[in-house]
């Protein structure tokens, strides 16, 4: 809605036949202001995005003591693990269903009625769309990549070197404002200060807008958002969607400093099982609005233009408006997705409170906790330093019977200082 301001200028005089009196001249003054220069805006700060899969060094060269959450090699080997399971999963998927697809078949021909037959075909799609959706919240569940947006991680700018850039891990209540806001676990409390390198940096949204897809269906990204080149155009990972589309060079950049977020409301209105399940859901002549295990997608808007509908759902980071149909859209309650976790960790001693300054283990200042923070395995002391092994990401324990103390992976830990005194060995009270 534009907002138009009218201004109305009166003159105010006066006036009459009275007697007139010599009176002494009245000095004229400019009754115009001198317009008021609006108050210079604070600067505001810039923000980049890593891919856990990148180094992040805690001193700018390469010898330095890093944080990695998995190697180049190691992430390849991994998604060919991954994949040879999708397939092996997507053979048996496709057995059960040819044998599905054949019994029913057999109990049509033993069907008369045409309205019965109708009504069977449709309540077999909807159970064969519920078990789709199951089995990708399940896989969702199991997979050790965890939450989508766990794997880039949003730094701070503090200062720009060239190759170099020196950035400040961010807060647990600062990440929550951010598109990706898994961060590193084990310094959640910690305000650090580490080194990356430019060629690193994600290419990012740095506005929110809306692209034009295909036929009337539309994408809005909120800045911050990670795009990828994928031939003459982008893929864009949020929220839990790898979107295709055409993002112009001066909507991208490797860091950003606006944030806006999408509302994402809750509405009673969602779209059906079979809709998402089968593709039906038209993004582009080739992308569809896939099951989100992560979100839940509620209808947050509806649109006829000519004979085509569309309807519109929300994610905290993006909106999509895609292809539709009436009948694809049911009222539903509340659900449940998969939540992005982290945030509740218990504090266990050995522990720091807050505004304590952190030392690397060469002495640097690495900067100070902005909370309660656990500190792991106490190695060696340094002089008058407690230190201790920093798990970074936090890596899922198994649980193993008699056996010693398994060594994280290289690129997961670090060591960090704290003077003895800040050093508490009993848990927090309440």
């Amino acid at each position: 809605m534009r907002v138009f301001a009218l201004i109305f200028l009166f003159i105010l005089g006066c006036g009459g036949s009275e007697e007139v009196v010599d009176k002494p001249p009245i000095e004229k003054k400019s009754v115009i202001e001198q317009a008021q220069l609006p108050e210079p805006e604070p600067d505001r700060d810039e923000f980049v995005i890593l891919h856990r899969n990148k180094p992040v060094y805690l001193a700018p060269n390469d010898d330095a003591p890093f944080v990695q959450y998995r190697t180049e090699e190691d992430q390849k080997a991994f998604n060919e693990k991954r994949r040879e399971a999708a397939e092996k999963r997507a053979e048996k998927q496709q057995e059960r269903y040819e044998k599905e697809i054949e019994r029913e078949k057999k109990r049509l021909k033993r069907i008369k009625d045409p309205d019965d037959r109708e009504e069977y075909v449709r309540k077999r799609r909807d159970s064969r769309a519920r078990r789709y959706i199951k089995s990708i919240h399940k896989q969702a569940k199991r997979s050790k990549e965890g939450h989508p947006n766990s794997r880039f991680i949003v730094y701070r700018i503090l200062e720009d070197q060239g190759d170099w850039l020196a950035v400040e891990t961010l807060s647990k209540n600062e990440q929550r404002d951010q598109c990706y806001s898994g961060g590193h676990p084990g310094l959640s409390q910690i305000s650090a200060k580490l080194w990356v390198k430019r060629k690193d940096l994600s290419e990012v949204t740095v506005r929110r807008e809306a692209y034009q897809v295909w036929r009337g269906s539309e994408v809005k990204l909120a800045p911050g958002v990670v795009v990828t080149k994928s031939g003459k155009r982008h893929v864009a990972f949020v929220d839990g969607f790898q979107v295709e589309l055409k993002v112009p060079e001066d909507a991208r950049s490797d860091r950003f400093s606006s944030r806006s977020f999408f509302e994402a409301p809750f509405t009673d209105t969602t779209f059906t099982d079979i809709a998402l399940a089968e593709g039906q859901l038209k993004v582009s002549r080739n992308q569809s609005l896939p099951p989100n295990p992560y979100f839940d997608l509620y209808v947050t808007g509806t649109l006829w233009v000519g004979k085509k509908f569309f309807a519109s759902t929300q994610t905290p980071c993006a909106e999509f408006t895609v292809h539709a149909e009436e009948a694809m859209l049911e009222p539903v309650g509340r659900r449940g997705a998969m939540r992005l976790g982290g945030a509740g960790d218990d504090v266990i001693p050995p522990w720091v409170d807050r505004g304590v300054t952190v030392y690397t283990a060469e002495g640097e200042e690495l900067g100070k906790t902005t909370g309660e923070q656990s500190l792991g395995h106490e190695l060696k002391p340094r002089g008058d330093r407690r230190c201790f092994e920093q798990n970074v990401f936090k890596a899922k324990k198994k649980k193993r019977r008699r056996k010693k103390r398994s060594k994280p992976p290289k690129g997961h830990t670090f060591e960090i200082c704290i003077p003895a005194n800040d050093v508490s060995d009993k848990p927090p009270g309440p």
